[in-house]
């Protein structure tokens, strides 16, 4: 099991959420993602070594990475014009490698963080990797989208506007209408 947890949280740390980073259309972020294996290559490796002080300072490294990410949400919150699903996907990819970093510096530390030991933080920084991994592969995915459909949408209406488009078909009832013979 705990190999598990360990290879999980490496390839959240230095494989899916770095590769995803890069991929988020912010200069904050852009900045951030090109240095980010410098301080998060230690962390995933602290997550192999035993717990102690070079863990800690290892993961130390990563924390600050986190805490530098984590500065990018306000910057992010000022230009936003709404908040909509897709900003807080991406904050949530900001600032949950934040929450993880927390989680594996006290797991390498062998303290306790309220309640939880040093196996469950180990687990919730595993889940938390992957879950900043996965908001991160989402808010991406939503930045492709919206500037593939942004080229294709400028691109259609300049090429469309000449040609009549057909009105689509009314929609079919699937329920049966009062009165009618059944």
């Amino acid at each position: 099991m705990v190999l598990l947890v360990n290879l999980l949280a490496t390839l959240g740390i230095a494989a899916v959420f770095p590769a995803r980073l890069r991929r988020i259309d912010d200069p904050c972020v852009r900045a951030l993602s090109r240095v980010w294996l410098l301080a998060a290559g230690p962390g995933a490796i602290a997550v192999w070594m035993p717990r102690g002080p070079d863990a800690v300072a290892m993961t130390g490294l990563y924390a600050a990475a986190a805490i530098a990410l984590a500065g990018c949400v306000p910057l992010r919150l000022a230009r936003a014009k709404a908040a909509t699903s897709h900003e807080l996907t991406l904050i949530a990819a900001l600032l949950i490698p934040l929450g993880a970093a927390a989680a594996q510096l006290a797991d390498r530390a062998n303290g306790d963080f309220g309640h939880l030991t040093a196996p469950q933080l180990a687990f919730a920084a595993a889940l938390l990797h992957l879950g900043a991994a996965t908001a991160a592969v989402r808010a991406a995915t939503n930045d492709d989208r919206r500037t593939s459909t942004s080229t294709s949408t400028s691109t259609s209406t300049s090429t469309s506007t000449s040609r009549a488009t057909p009105s689509p078909e009314p929609p079919r009832r699937l329920t049966p209408v009062a009165g009618a013979a059944q």
